[in-house]
């Protein structure tokens, strides 16, 4: 491989007391869990040690940020943290009780609520999952940085790895990517700290990319042997501001017309087309979904805004998690071609999945094969 001094290994020598405790709940939480499915003898421990060794590669020396680089993917990838959460509370202030912290109880609450911020648990709602993204904007500065850091993380570990089933997966791997790409340039807002952060991960994300479009295998090794660590810092560094990558910069300019209209989030194809989106379902006229008096109060609030203000998806007094709904596009639809349609479809009752339909075949039949 080339140069990237980024590797698998199982175990590091932690630098504090409070580094030491993660580390021990982190590796008996992702006991017998493997990160590559193809390679069982790469430990997922692997991966937050990797997450810790980019910050400390970086001179992050904070003991808290580095606890959570080892904790963040604790709370959802084992059953025991995920069926109750104050176990990680628990297991950190006796640890730290025991190695002489005094506030160990607060310290644990803290870590525990930068993991939570950062986790995208399976057992999610949906509407959790698009509130959470909606929002990450607002993370705290540490969660922000490992959400960016765990990204770059895992493209290392792409362009380490050759041949795998994850990468033979070419359109859900390069959407997993984009909505990656997409979460990472939410997470630096407008803090101009995290900017160089985001801009490596935006390096290592188009090298990435190449590998999985590479042509042929052996141009997709030439490409992993020729990768260099230090030349991707070189080349983040010369990134004056965050660059997002297509399709986003299409997304982004579509914000204001249609995530006010109703739409939360879409999804591409790997011809960047969106192929589906999501929606608020009103509980006034779906007749599928049950009546619920906070949903119908917030959808009769967003009606008489005329929406100008955005959906907020994870609004606390939104309780049912069916008010997300999950529409497909067949054919894909061109993102400036869905940006026609949600600006001609009816918005304020939310019910834009037929029209769009309709429309989307009506443009797709139009055009030469």
């Amino acid at each position: 491989m080339g140069d990237n001094p980024f590797t698998y290994r199982h175990d590091l020598v932690p630098d504090s007391p409070l580094v030491a405790v993660a580390l021990r709940i982190a590796q008996g939480a992702h006991k017998g869990q493997s990160r590559n499915k193809a390679d069982p003898s790469i430990a997922y421990i692997s991966h937050p040690i990797m997450v810790h060794d980019l910050l400390r590669h970086f001179g992050i020396a904070d003991d808290i940020t580095l606890a959570v680089a080892l904790l963040h993917d604790v709370l959802e990838d084992n059953l025991r943290y995920v069926m109750d959460p104050d176990k990680l509370v628990y297991e950190l202030s006796l640890g730290l009780q025991d190695a002489g912290y005094k506030d160990a109880e607060e310290i644990a609450y803290y870590i525990y609520d930068c993991c939570e911020e950062v986790t995208n648990a399976h057992h999610m709602t949906e509407s959790k999952r698009h509130w959470q993204v909606d929002h990450v904007g607002q993370m705290s500065y540490i969660a922000a940085l490992i959400k960016i850091v765990d990204q770059m993380a895992s493209a290392l570990c792409h362009i380490n790895m050759a041949n795998t089933p994850e990468l033979e997966d070419k359109e859900w791997l390069s959407g997993q990517r984009y909505k990656n790409m997409n979460v990472v340039l939410a997470a630096q807002d407008d803090r101009r700290s995290l900017t160089f952060w985001g801009n490596l991960y935006k390096v290592l994300f188009d090298y990435d990319m190449k590998i999985i479009y590479a042509d042929t295998p052996e141009a997709a090794d030439q490409l992993r042997h020729d990768f260099s660590f230090e030349r991707a810092v070189e080349d983040a560094k010369k990134l004056k501001k965050p660059h997002i990558v297509q399709p986003y910069e299409t997304v982004e300019a579509m914000n204001a017309d249609i995530i006010a209209k109703g739409v939360i989030s879409v999804d591409f194809d790997k011809k960047g087309n969106i192929c589906s989106y999501a929606c608020l379902s009103n509980p006034l006229s779906d007749k599928s979904e049950p009546r619920n008096q906070a949903s119908i109060k917030l959808v009769a609030g967003l009606e008489a805004t005329t929406l100008e203000r955005r959906v907020q998806v994870g609004h606390r007094e939104v309780v049912n998690k069916r008010m997300v709904r999950v529409n497909k596009i067949s054919p894909p639809i061109a993102p400036n071609d869905f940006l026609q349609i949600a600006r001609a479809a009816d918005a304020v009752s939310f019910n834009m999945q037929t029209f769009i339909y309709d429309k989307g075949r009506e443009l797709n039949a139009g055009r030469p094969r």
